[in-house]
């Protein structure tokens, strides 16, 4: 089993749905409908970034763009949000997950004019805030 040193920061590929599939599965227990819904609904505007650890993905974390309408502003802003960060629970503890969120911030952040997390539940409100970045906005329980 790979410690923090033994991974590998990447854009997801086409090769790795199976295994994000797999990976979302595992940590959400979410249905096969869902998840497929959110493949291919959301995925096509988005992007991922992959921990890979001993030749496979062990966590990830979804990048998804858009528009943001203000109704004050004429003008349509970039939207990104990082969404669902994902870690195999025999990889976690170890700062991958960490890094993944880090990664995913700094990638949204990079092609946008607003970004912010979708957390999963209230729980995630703590963690978000303490590993918050710049710019990090909305985290409401």
């Amino acid at each position: 089993m790979s410690d923090l040193s033994d991974f590998i920061l990447r854009p997801a590929s086409d090769a790795d749905r199976p295994a994000l599939r797999a990976l979302w599965q595992r940590v959400f227990g979410d249905d096969d409908a869902y998840i497929d819904s959110f493949f291919e609904h959301m995925m096509p505007g988005g992007g991922c970034v992959v921990a890979e650890a001993d030749g496979k993905p062990v966590s990830a974390m979804y990048v998804l763009r858009g528009l943001l309408l203000l109704p004050y502003r004429k003008k349509r802003l970039t939207a990104a949000y990082t969404y669902a960060l994902a870690t195999l629970p025999e990889y976690r503890g170890r700062g991958i997950g960490t890094a993944v969120y880090k990664a995913a911030n700094d990638e949204a952040l990079s092609g946008a004019d607003a970004a912010c997390v979708l957390p999963a539940g209230a729980g995630a409100v703590p963690v978000l805030r303490e590993r918050g970045r710049r710019k990090a906005a909305g985290l409401r329980p």
